[in-house]
């Protein structure tokens, strides 16, 4: 009977957390036109469309390292199913030079955006974080020192004009 019990508590401890991490696997970002990554994350399908576009390096944005050529992440749409995710212009106004991204979820109602952008100093990683509604939260870590720069919360808005 003892073993019994140690077993019932060992399982119980062990599937406490049920939901699994899952994770496409990163993709590369074209420096001009749109990439689409999709995934099936805790039972659903999530899609992201990254628009970037070329430009010249001394124009309005800022080039990462020593580029002369940059590619400004332009729109971002992302999607939980049939549902249009509301992504705030500030999630992507400062970003450029895509490298690669991938999607994984957070939880069962969660889900992440990791978007590598830069090269060598200049390189940083980028979440973002969303549910079937809205972007909860951008972080940008820098990659060569590992520690977050910049983190916005998004508050929920939906309910503020009815």
């Amino acid at each position: 009977m003892k073993n019994f019990h140690v077993m019932r508590i060992c399982f119980l401890v062990f599937f406490v957390d049920v939901s699994p991490v899952l994770a496409s696997p990163p993709s590369k970002v074209f420096a001009n036109g749109t990439t689409t990554i999709a995934a099936t994350l805790a039972d659903s399908k999530v899609v992201a469309n990254i628009q970037t576009a070329t430009t010249d390096g001394h124009s309005l944005y800022v080039c990462s390292g020593g580029r002369t050529v940059c590619s400004p992440l332009e729109k971002l749409e992302l999607r939980v199913g049939s549902k249009k995710v509301w992504v705030p212009d500030s999630v992507v106004a400062s970003l450029t030079d895509v490298n690669s991204a991938s999607l994984s979820n957070n939880g069962w109602t969660q889900y992440v955006l990791t978007l590598n952008c830069g090269d060598a100093s200049a390189a940083v990683r980028v979440r973002v974080l969303f549910d079937q509604h809205r972007v909860i939260e951008r972080e940008v870590v820098s990659s060569e020192a590992g520690m977050v720069t910049e983190r916005t919360y998004y508050e929920d808005m939906s309910g503020a004009f009815k």
